[in-house]
């Protein structure tokens, strides 16, 4: 028997920046969105498993908000990292 120990590919930041780009705004809430791996069965953000990603799902949202703490004044950052079948992590982005 084989094991597949390879590591999924990285997610995609695309809204309301790309990978590695910088967004300034003075909102209070943001919806950030990204595209997922095919193989990924998780998505990861800043050491939150997002609770509505579906395995086979090409899109993610992330809401991040002053309200519940995960935006603050200043300069924030933001990684994701996809899961694979059998907990193997993407690198991140």
């Amino acid at each position: 028997m084989l094991r597949d120990l390879e590591a999924p590919d990285s997610p995609e930041f695309q809204q309301p920046a790309g990978n590695g780009d910088t967004y300034q705004t003075q909102k209070t809430r943001i919806e950030i969105i990204g595209s997922a791996p095919p193989e990924a069965i998780g998505i990861i953000i800043n050491d939150y498993r997002l609770q509505y990603f579906s395995p086979g799902q090409s899109e993610w949202k992330y809401i991040a908000s002053t309200a519940i703490g995960n935006l603050a004044k200043g300069e924030n950052i933001y990684e994701a990292v996809a899961i694979k079948e059998g907990g193997l992590k993407s690198k991140p982005v």
